[in-house]
């Protein structure tokens, strides 16, 4: 597998130099740049040998609330989310985009006094343009299931596989968390019976969301197994707490995550 790290763009020196393959960062943040900014982001990039290969945080805050970018209930505005879109992914694409997440717990939050159905129909809507962007762009989106303490819509690997299933476009595929998975009560199992849709995947500890660890009761061996059953082999990104001191465990973390699939492929 590939291994990289999300984080600000201020580590990829850091995360070059501890061999990571690749950086996650904020898509909202490229969004909310001027061109200066961007200009001054992309010259980063391209001095560093690793890539922005994966991106998080496509729509950032709670849109839903803060009336920047409605994407479910009564003021739900598709053609302002398909613009925004249409601007950020071909920034996305120059930094080296090949992975795009659809997390964005506060925005796949629909009101309460809000038709479940309703607010399914319309994700299902916009996640099929976001693949149709994606596809145009030479990259994928994929849809990440968060525990039900981040959003009321897509809490689970076989609810993500049902979006996937209803989007219907193959630039829109699916996203394991550990972390996610394992606060929903999720196993190995739940990973391996909607693995044909996986292709991308995050890890952090289960309970405190910082690096995993040996005998930190994380449970990343099941994760590892799952993964090496159904033959994934593209990219792990550690996406937990940072504290600024990832230099402290950046080689360690690397390590052990290498040596969890090692042990899983040999089984």
């Amino acid at each position: 597998m590939r291994y990289g790290v999300c984080g600000s763009l201020e580590m990829i020196g850091e995360a070059e130099a501890y061999n990571y393959d690749y950086m996650e960062i904020s898509a909202s943040a490229i969004a909310a740049m001027d061109e200066t900014e961007y200009k001054k982001t992309l010259e980063t990039v391209n001095a560093s040998r690793i890539k922005c290969e994966a991106f998080n945080i496509l729509f950032g805050g709670n849109m839903n609330t803060s009336g920047t970018m409605n994407i479910l209930g009564e003021d739900a505005d598709y053609d302002k989310v398909s613009e925004y879109v249409k601007v950020l992914f071909p920034r996305l694409k120059r930094l080296g985009a090949q992975v795009v997440v659809f997390g964005s717990g506060g925005v796949r939050r629909y009101p309460e006094n809000f038709s479940r159905e309703r607010a399914y129909e319309q994700l299902v809507r916009i996640s099929r343009m976001l693949g149709a962007e994606a596809y145009g762009n030479g990259f994928i989106v994929v849809v990440e299931p968060l525990c039900k303490a981040a959003t009321n819509m897509i809490n689970s690997m076989a609810e993500g596989r049902a979006l996937v299933e209803d989007a219907c476009h193959p630039s829109f595929l699916l996203l394991a968390d550990w972390y996610h998975c394992k606060t929903e009560n999720e196993t190995g199992a739940d990973v391996r019976s909607n693995g044909m849709y996986l292709r991308h995947t995050h890890i952090a500890h289960p309970g405190s969301r910082l690096n995993p660890g040996e005998n930190d009761g994380g449970d990343y061996e099941d994760f590892f197994q799952a993964l090496a059953d159904i033959g994934y082999n593209l990219r792990l990104s550690y996406e937990g707490i940072n504290n600024g001191d990832f230099r402290n465990y950046a080689g360690h973390l690397l390590e052990y995550l290498k040596g969890l699939e090692q042990k899983a492929v040999s089984n």
